[in-house]
């Protein structure tokens, strides 16, 4: 924890330096380990004036991380705001268009399912079902279909892949890192240390 402390000292001096803040009271603490292993007391780590206490999840790049990797908050999230959307573009369906409709459903819906979705590759399939209830009820929304109609001749009229398949199709761009599968590595070398201290830090691209 002292060489986190440390590095973060030195990001926020280099920020300072360029006239640039970093939230110290927005920075938050995660710790990955896995669900059948027995939860650690972990430490609290002190940022300046913050003392940042473990949390249970947290959000990067519109990702919701929570410590076992599971990803299922972060679907749980994506279909609360899907649906929120959903039934507002239903209650208006019949003034608009299908293009206007189309067009809104991409915009508020299929925007989300897609998202960094290459790191639900590999997640169990009651998760991904989840995502494809979403994608059925927007599909329903744009064709006006009664909720007993099947789902399949729908998407295929939309030219929409399923939810699985969606995933399956950026496998080619999937990096073998189950966190950070589309982070790059580089290492940040402490210049305000007398002893010359390598931590690896994590830098995001956006190659979803």
């Amino acid at each position: 924890m002292k060489l986190i402390e440390s590095c973060l000292s030195d990001i926020n001096t280099w920020m300072t330096t360029n006239k640039l803040k970093l939230n110290q009271d927005k920075t938050e603490l995660l710790f990955f380990s896995s669900k059948y292993s027995p939860q650690k007391i972990l430490p609290s780590l002190q940022f300046g004036s913050e003392i940042i206490k473990p949390s249970t999840h947290a959000r990067n790049i519109g990702v919701i991380f929570d410590t076992h990797l599971t990803m299922a908050r972060h679907i749980s999230n994506i279909c609360k705001s899907s649906f929120y959307h959903l039934r507002n573009i239903a209650k208006i369906r019949k003034f608009i268009s299908f293009q206007t409709t189309e067009t809104l459903v991409h915009s508020f819906v299929s925007s989300k399912l897609d998202n960094c979705n290459s790191l639900l590759l590999g997640l169990p399939n009651k998760l991904l079902e989840k995502l494809q209830f979403v994608q059925n009820a927007a599909a329903k929304v744009i064709t006006l279909s009664r909720k007993q109609e099947h789902v399949t001749p729908i998407l295929i009229n939309l030219h929409w892949l399923p939810i699985k398949s969606r995933i399956e199709y950026k496998k080619p761009y999937y990096l073998p890192l189950k966190l950070f599968m589309v982070y790059l590595l580089y290492i940040y070398k402490s210049s305000f240390q007398d002893i010359n201290l390598s931590v690896i830090f994590v830098r995001h691209h956006n190659y979803f």
